[in-house]
C-alpha cells in the first residue's frame, strides 16, 4: 500500500509504502533521466515459515513517488551503497550479499538487469580466493574506467581481523581483488570516484575491541589501487565515516562529536589534510542524538545530510529516533534541520523508530529523501505475535525542508488521506491464513492468487492438499501446530506456521 499526505502546492509530500504488513525500508536513491530508482530491503518468509529472510530489490518512481516498475530478489541482502546504473548499457547493478539465516554470507552477490526490464535478472557471485576469509558487509558499488567495483569487508576466521575487500569486475569476471589492512577492524563505509578519478574510501577503523580508539580514515587509490592520499581523524570513539567530495576538491565526513557519543558532526578536510571547518549542531546535550547516514553536495554548493534525530528531554517520547534531514552552506553554516515522525508506540512502551538513508536534489531544487519509519501490528499471522512494522518512507521537501505551509522543525506525518493498491511483486507472498492461532475455519487472504495449499504436521507428514482453495478453509479436524505450504499461480512458493485449537 502507499499512503500519502495532502500535497502542498502539488509538489511536496510524505508517502509511506507498506507491502501488506511485511517489513521493508529504503536503502539508496538514484536520480537517472528524470526517474528515481530506490534500492530497498524487505524481510520475507524463509523456508521454515519464519519472517526472517532478507530480500532486496529496486522500485522505479516518478517525481511524485508513484511506482512505475519494481522487482524483488529473494535470499539477498543489499546495503546503503548498492545501486549503480550503467548509462552506456542502460543496465542496473544491484549488489550486496547472499542471504544466510545462521551464518555470514561468505560471498558477494550482484544482480544485473535492464533499465526497461526489471524482471529478467542475471545473478553473479564473488568470493575472495581464500577459505579462511569470510566476505560480508558489502558496502559499495561504483564504476571506474568501465569496471564495476565491489567494496566491502572480509573477516579472517583464524585471526578474527576484519579488512576492507575490493573486487574489480570486468565482463562479470574478477579482474582484481585485494585486501586493505589499516589496523584491527578496517571497514569501508562509503566510497566514490573523486574529481581526479581516484577511488576514495571512507573507512571506519578501530584497534581495540571496546571501541575507545576508533577513528575515521579517508583513503584515495589510483587506477592501480595504489595509495596516493590518506587522512586520519583523531581517536574519538565510535565514528560515522559517511562522506563525499566537494566541487572544490575538499572532503567532508560525518564525525563523532567529542563529549556527545550520540551526536554526529560534519568536518571539512582540505587537500593538504588540514581541517577547513567543523559543524556541530547547536544546543548539544546528553539527551539528544543526531546520527548522520549520508552527506551530499547539491548544485548551488550547499551540503545536505540525512540520518535520524532524537531528544529524550522532549515531552513527546516519539522523538527518540525519527528521520531527519539538514542543510549546510558550503562553508559549514547550518541553515536548517527538519525531522518527521509517526505517532506509534508499542504496548510495552518500547518505541518504534525511523531514519532517512539517502537524499537527492530534484530538478527544481526540491529534495527527495527516503528511508524507514515504523508502524505497529497488533498481530502478525507469520510471527504469531505483535511487532513493530517497518515501512518505506519517501518525503519530498522544498529547498527549505518544508512539506507544508507550517514548515515545523518536527512534523507529524501520521495522518494519511489516500491509498493506492500496488500490483503483486515477483516472489512477494501476499496471502496467509488468519486468525492464527485459530479454530475450525480460517480465512485465506487473496485466495484467488493461490494454486495449491498443502498442510503438513510438525513431523513432516502431508495431512491435506487443496487445489485452488476457496476463501474459507475448514480445519475443524486439525488440532496443534502445522506448516502450510503455499504455491501461488505465479510460481512463488512459501510457508506459514499455524496453530489450531
Amino acid at each position: 500500500m502507499i499512503y500519502s499526505l495532502d500535497l502542498w502546492n502539488q509538489s511536496t509530500y510524505a508517502k509511506i509504502i507498506d507491502y501488506n504488513g511485511t517489513p521493508q525500508y529504503a536503502d539508496q536513491l538514484v536520480n537517472y533521466k528524470g526517474h528515481y530508482y530506490m534500492a530497498y530491503t524487505q524481510i520475507g518468509i524463509d523456508e521454515d515459515g519464519e519472517l526472517f529472510e532478507s530480500q532486496g530489490g529496486v522500485l522505479k518512481l516518478d517525481e511524485y513517488a508513484n511506482m512505475l516498475d519494481s522487482n524483488l530478489i529473494r535470499r539477498f541482502s543489499d546495503n546503503n551503497n548498492c545501486l549503480v546504473i550503467d548509462s552506456i548499457s542502460e543496465k542496473i547493478f544491484l549488489t550486496g550479499e547472499e542471504y544466510f539465516k545462521t551464518d555470514y554470507a561468505h560471498r558477494f552477490m550482484m544482480n544485473e538487469f535492464k533499465i526497461n526490464d526489471f524482471k529478467s535478472i542475471t545473478k553473479s557471485f564473488y568470493k575472495y580466493p581464500d577459505e579462511d576469509q569470510i566476505n560480508y558487509y558489502q558496502k559499495g558499488s561504483l564504476f571506474q574506467d568501465g569496471n564495476l567495483l565491489l567494496i566491502g569487508s572480509s573477516k579472517n576466521q583464524k585471526e578474527k581481523d576484519i579488512r576492507t575487500l575490493l573486487f574489480s569486475i570486468k565482463d562479470n569476471i574478477i579482474d582484481t581483488s585485494m585486501l586493505i589492512d589499516l589496523g584491527f577492524n578496517t571497514l569501508s563505509w562509503s566510497s566514490y570516484i573523486d574529481k581526479d578519478k581516484l577511488l576514495t574510501l571512507h573507512i571506519y577503523n578501530t584497534d581495540s575491541l571496546i571501541g575507545l580508539n576508533d577513528k575515521s580514515i579517508i583513503l584515495k587509490l589510483d587506477t592501480n589501487f595504489q595509495e596516493v592520499w590518506r587522512w586520519e581523524s583523531p581517536k574519538l570513539g565510535q565514528q560515522l565515516p559517511h562522506g563525499c567530495q566537494l566541487s572544490d576538491g575538499r572532503s567532508i565526513v560525518a564525525m563523532h562529536t567529542p563529549g556527545y557519543s550520540n551526536i554526529g558532526s560534519v568536518w571539512c578536510i582540505n587537500e593538504d589534510k588540514s581541517i577547513a571547518w567543523k559543524m556541530e549542531f547547536p544546543d548539544k546535550n546528553g539527551g539528544q542524538q543526531r546520527r548522520i547516514l549520508r552527506l551530499k553536495q547539491i548544485k548551488n554548493g550547499d551540503i545536505v545530510g540525512v540520518g535520524y534525530y532524537g531528544d529524550t528531554r522532549n515531552d513527546n517520547p516519539d522523538y527518540i529516533q525519527i528521520p531527519f534531514i539538514f542543510r549546510l552552506s558550503k562553508d559549514g553554516t547550518l541553515k536548517w534541520l527538519k525531522a518527521f515522525y509517526r505517532d506509534v508506540k508499542l504496548p510495552n512502551d518500547n518505541l518504534v523508530y525511523g531514519y532517512f538513508s539517502d537524499v537527492v536534489e530534484m530538478e527544481n531544487g526540491d529534495l527527495m529523501a527516503v528511508g524507514r519509519i515504523d508502524d505497529y501490528l497488533e498481530y502478525d499471522p507469520i510471527a504469531m505475535t505483535e511487532r513493530a512494522d517497518p515501512d518505506i518512507l519517501i518525503v519530498r521537501t522544498d529547498a527549505n525542508g518544508c512539506i507544508d505551509a507550517e514548515c515545523a522543525t518536527v512534523t507529524k506525518i501520521e495522518k494519511t488521506v489516500s491509498t493506492i493498491e500496488l500490483s503483486i511483486q515477483e516472489n512477494l507472498p501476499y496471502t496467509y491464513l488468519f486468525p492464527n492461532p485459530g479454530s475450525n475455519q480460517l480465512e485465506l487472504l487473496n485466495h484467488e492468487l493461490v494454486e495449491r495449499l498443502q498442510i503438513y504436521s510438525i513431523t513432516g507428514e502431508l495431512v491435506q492438499s487443496i487445489n485452488e482453495p476457496s476463501k474459507t478453509i475448514d480445519l475443524a479436524r486439525f488440532k496443534g501446530t502445522y506448516i502450510v505450504n503455499f504455491t501461488l499461480k505465479n510460481g512463488t512458493t512459501f510457508k506459514q506456521k499455524i496453530i489450531t485449537y
